[in-house]
């Protein structure tokens, strides 16, 4: 039917007829293709071409389409056509202009061309108008194209139209997809496509200008697309262009309510998008149907994601955000899911300008991100907490946030925790944090080691009367539920700490309790009794997104293992410690696991790596921490190692300083002054070393097994030699209850010392072997080559390992009795038949008689082959 009325209307104009010809049509849809191909087809016929196009940047220049029509006018007298633009000049003016083309059509054909003439200026249209009621004689051919749902800028120019007889209108159509068959047929390679087009049909709408787009796109492709999933267009492409082109060409409100429903998704309508862009609903209405006639919108939504991406892509960023920010309180108001408002309120985030009325804002943020922790999400739940801490204006609800925040990243980033805090640390000492709020953030410092803010905070809280604080108690007011809290426990507690772990489940709230529950069990009498439990939540940790609590609990476990002489086992567990810290120089909790692993270490004789965790800059970072305790006790064992006495001697007395000033002053977790002691023993300072020990078994503490066995072996190395073996034999009936192998092999050693200076030699040779062993099989290098150096190398390869040892001791608890086991420990660690039938109430022939049933139960033929780590137990009558 378009094809007639074009043909129809051409054949009549060449006639020498005249002839008005109107094409109309959504955006990209053909119209500057129809009108050049008629004037083309006229201008090859002999016709004289007068071409304007309108524009949206010169819709308010006064006879901007009027100077394109005249600016290559054929004749003088049309170029010569003056271009008035008011009053009685322009009515004369306007005659004048339709005179030279009546008088140019007596000789030629006369084609005038006006293309966008929705953006025409109101006098060109003026002069158009005057020629349309002048020019119905001659072969005169007007042809202007017009975009639909444009309004125009005169009404009366479309009633001039219609006055014509001869006045013919054709409006284009978006194509179906037979029509879009046949053009992709000429891109024969992607004809060949199953389906292509079918989905470039879906993609484009069926609009020619977007159509053509994809068809260019996609034959530019390399490789070339073989599949209609590769059919989608790239971002920012030429079907994003072309769709940016139409949407801007489909009249003044058209790009805002392309952006609105962009952003509104599946809520979007004229209604919301008036709502959002603050207009009435009618500014957009018209846009609306010329956007959906383009076939750019399918409803009201955008027919394919990458045109509404190439909308908003054209928007400034900062007017992004500001409506994103609009789209999240509209979501909010209307009750949208709190993962709707949040998607808005991320993307919100270039605005820079202060948020008015942010309060529902905030709380929805704080309020999601504590679902995603009950999922444990903590990435996700700081980033919402770090855009509520942006959108919030009030200092106290921001120091609130921060602290949460640190709590939250500590779990996955220490360091990064550590210095959210500052902020509210600094309106505590301002005064201007509420009890509740300054309760919260002791509770992450406490967390953190921060001992001396921890007191800080509290004592704003609770300032200090007259008689609070005792000179044992300088820090009266801090939490117990920390990390680093040391409390005494008797067996029945150890009983409930095991009660509450078995049904505890890890969580934010939970994590203190738990650490401080495995604190109790590490530092009782049964370390052992928490090594499984540690095992169980650092496991639980890694598969909960939370590095920073895999590190506490295997820090931890390394310390339990550390304690009962398993080195290899403690430098594992600290190495998992320590790689699990995700950037670890910055915060003081990486001083834990780096204390551990100087430690074990140093024990192992690995030197030269402990050299290179000295130079950490721990050291010099926060001198309020307690993590920084442990690490300068570590380095302080590792300068013993190496013979660097004074500088060992100066770092166990700060730790003593600082644990004193701390009120945490405990030797069963840092035994610093026994430390201390024998760095002074060997720089010859023996009456100091023997202060130092004295206080030691003067405090609580000393109760303890370990703390009683190491001070009891320093005291022996410091009295007189006729004191030095009942001191020694002690210490090592302490140590072997304490679990802890490698001071008990220090102690034996020591004993075999003193035996060999005052000539029991036999006796002296077995328990420096018996230690030498214990030593081996604790992987303690160090403590091996003093007690007999260079025996190692000396060994035949095959000499019994480690795992070999222990699964000595396994044997030998499945095939003695518990009398046998008993006499064999107490044999294996160096005490004579006599001793032993002292000590378990027996006959020293019933002694022999269990060794004898002992040699021949585990194949060996004498006492030095008693496997090491034969458990001693109770040691009651056997």
């Amino acid at each position: 039917m378009d094809i007639e009325i074009i043909e129809s209307t051409l054949a009549d104009f060449l006639s020498g007829q005249a002839r008005l010809l109107f094409i109309e049509g959504a955006s990209g849809c053909g119209k500057s293709d129809l009108i050049d191909f008629l004037a083309k087809r006229a201008v090859a016929e002999g016709a004289a071409l007068l071409h304007g196009v309108g524009s949206p940047g010169e819709a308010d220049v006064p006879s901007g389409v009027l100077r394109q029509l005249l600016a290559d006018a054929p004749t003088p007298r049309l170029a010569q056509v003056p271009q008035a633009t008011d009053g009685r000049p322009r009515a004369e003016a306007m005659r004048e202009f339709c005179a030279a083309i009546q008088e140019l059509s007596q000789n030629v054909p006369v084609v005038c061309c006006v293309d966008d003439l929705q953006y025409a200026d109101a006098v060109s249209l003026q002069y158009l108008q005057a020629l349309i009621r002048h020019a119905r004689t001659g072969p005169v051919l007007l042809v202007a194209a017009r975009s639909l749902h444009f309004s125009s800028q005169d009404p009366t120019f479309d009633t001039e139209l219609l006055r014509r007889p001869d006045f013919r209108r054709i409006r284009l159509g978006r194509l179906s997809e037979a029509a879009v068959a046949e053009a992709v047929a000429g891109y024969p390679r992607i004809a060949a496509i199953p389906g292509s087009a079918a989905a470039l049909h879906d993609i484009s709408g069926g609009n020619p200008l977007l159509l053509r787009a994809l068809l260019e796109e996609t034959r530019a492709t390399t490789p070339p697309a073989t599949t209609t999933e590769e059919l989608e267009p790239e971002r920012g492409g030429l079907f994003s262009q072309a769709v940016l082109t139409c949407v801007l060409r489909s009249g003044p409100a058209a790009f805002d309510l392309g952006v609105a429903l962009a952003l509104l998704q599946d809520r979007g309508s004229p209604e919301q998008a008036a709502l959002l862009l603050g207009i009435p609903v009618s500014a957009v209405e018209q846009a609306d149907t010329a956007l959906r006639a383009a076939g750019i919108l399918d409803g009201h939504r955008f027919r394919h994601p990458g045109a509404a991406a190439a909308v908003l892509d054209a928007l400034e960023p900062a007017k992004r955000a500001r409506l994103h920010r609009r789209c999240a309180r509209l979501a909010y108001q209307a009750q949208e899911p709190a993962a709707k408002v949040i998607q808005h309120l991320r993307a919100s985030v270039h605005a820079h300008e202060p948020w008015p009325d942010t309060l529902w804002a905030v709380d929805v943020l704080r309020e999601r991100a504590e679902q995603l922790m009950v999922t444990d999400d903590p990435r996700q739940a700081a980033d919402l907490l770090h855009l509520a801490y942006d959108a919030c204006t009030d200092e106290g609800t921001r120091a609130e946030i921060k602290t949460r925040l640190s709590s939250i990243t500590w779990r996955f980033d220490p360091a990064a925790a550590e210095k959210h805090l500052a902020e509210p640390l600094r309106l505590a000492r301002a005064g201007q944090l509420s009890k509740g709020r300054l309760t919260a953030l002791v509770r992450s410092l406490s967390a953190q080691g921060r001992i001396a803010e921890t007191d800080e905070v509290l004592r704003r809280m609770n300032p200090p009367g007259p008689d609070s604080g005792t000179a044992h108690d300088p820090y009266p007011n801090l939490p117990h539920a920390a990390f680093w809290a040391v409390r005494d426990r008797g067996m029945s507690d150890l009983a409930d700490c095991e009660r509450f772990l078995q049904d505890a489940v890890l969580t934010e709230t939970t994590l203190l309790p738990i650490v401080q529950a495995l604190q109790t069990l590490i530092l009782s009498e049964h370390p052992e009794r928490a090594t499984p439990w540690c095992q169980t939540f650092a496991d639980d940790a890694a598969c909960r997104n939370a590095p920073a609590w895999t590190a506490v609990f295997a820090t931890l476990h390394g310390d339990v293992l550390l304690r009962l002489g398993d080195l290899r086992g403690a430098e594992r567990q600290a190495l998992r410690a320590w790689e699990a810290l995700p950037g670890r120089n910055g915060t003081v909790f990486v001083a834990a696991p780096a204390a551990l692993l100087i430690r074990a270490r140093t024990a192992m004789g690995q030197h030269a790596t402990v050299a290179r965790l000295l130079d950490l800059p721990i050291a010099n970072s926060r001198d309020d921490s307690v993590y920084l305790s442990s690490y300068l006790y570590a380095r302080g064992v590792h300068y013993v190692a190496t013979n660097q006495y004074a500088s060992a001697l100066r770092d166990f007395l700060e730790v003593g300083r600082l644990l004193r000033s701390w009120g945490l002053d405990r030797p069963v977790a840092l035994p610093w002054r026994t430390e201390a002691a024998d760095a002074l023993v060997r720089l010859g300072e023996p009456e100091q070393a023997e202060q130092l020990v004295a206080e030691q078994l003067s405090l609580p503490d000393a109760r303890h097994p370990r703390v009683r066995g190491i001070s009891l072996r320093l005291r022996a190395a410091i009295r007189p030699p006729e004191q030095r073996q009942a001191l020694l034999k002690e210490a090592i009936d302490e140590l072997r209850l304490s679990g802890d192998r490698v001071e008990l092999a220090r102690a034996l050693a020591d004993l075999g010392q003193h035996l060999q200076a005052v000539g029991e030699t036999n006796r002296a040779s077995m328990l420096t072997r018996r230690a030498w062993n214990l030593a081996h099989a604790c992987g303690a290098k160090t403590l091996r080559e003093v007690i007999l150096p260079g025996l190692a190398a000396q060994l035949n390869p095959c000499y019994p390992t480690v795992p070999r040892q222990r699964r000595g001791a396994e044997e030998s608890d499945a095939k003695l009795s518990e009398s046998e086991r008993r006499v064999a420990a107490l044999a294996a660690h160096g005490y004579t038949n006599r001793e032993i039938s002292s000590k378990l109430y027996i006959t020293v022939s019933t002694v022999e008689q269990h060794l004898t049933h002992v040699y021949r139960k585990l194949s060996i033929s004498r006492r030095q082959d008693l496997p090491v780590d034969l458990p001693l137990g109770s040691m009651e009558s056997a």
